[in-house]
């Protein structure tokens, strides 16, 4: 894995190379070139019903984004959580007390090899001075991946799939790579709730409105 890293490095350095065509330009702090930057759009606000109180990402999930998700959470490009993470602006009056990304199933993680979330979610602590819990979250059921499934279903495929551990009185951020209908994002807070928690908000990279994400 350190080999891996290396090679990794040695193609794509850090602040040199654009993580979108890997042109070597001056690069924003999302990670990206001048010209590259044209093809990201900034995302839409964000509603989810229930009982999340705010919601950002960094940007629409058009084909420019998808192309960065996907390389980032199924090419084994970690270090593209800083870019990705780079774009998301938490607003000042979130009075957040933990960052919590969202779990993968042990088996998913396992095969995947990370939880691109989890990437995401240490990126914001360190930029926001924020400390990262992901022990307070944890998927207890293996689910289809969202992106296979559309509408009513996803809120069914994730339906009391995690659970969190006592967190009372704390406001939550969570992360996750994308939203699309909230519906993760919502069985989370569900489960942050009814463990004490105060407010839940969320943050992603992407959103997808009702679209086909991730």
């Amino acid at each position: 894995m350190k080999l891996l890293k290396v090679f990794l490095n040695a193609l794509y350095p850090e602040g040199v190379a654009c993580l979108l065509c890997n042109r070597n330009a001056r690069l924003d702090r999302r990670g990206l070139c001048e010209k590259c930057r044209e093809s990201i759009d900034p995302a839409a606000e964000i509603h989810i019903d229930g009982v999340i109180s705010g919601a950002v990402a960094a940007m629409a999930y058009n084909d420019a984004a998808a192309k960065l998700i996907h390389g980032f959470k199924y090419g084994n490009r970690r270090y593209m959580g800083r870019g990705l993470a780079g774009g998301i602006d938490l607003p000042e009056n979130w009075n957040i007390d933990a960052v919590v990304p969202v779990p993968l199933h042990p088996k998913r993680e396992k095969e995947r090899g990370y939880n691109q979330s989890m990437i995401l979610a240490e990126e914001l602590g360190r930029r926001y001075d924020i400390p990262v819990r992901p022990r307070l979250l944890q998927r207890i059921r293996y689910t289809e991946m969202q992106s296979m499934t559309a509408g009513r279903d996803r809120r069914e495929n994730v339906r009391g799939a995690f659970r969190a551990r006592e967190c009372k009185g704390r406001n939550i951020l969570l992360v996750d790579d994308v939203i699309t209908t909230g519906s993760t994002m919502e069985e989370c807070a569900i489960a942050l709730k009814n463990a004490g928690a105060g407010k839940i908000y969320c943050a992603a990279a992407a959103y997808a409105g009702h679209g086909e994400g991730e």
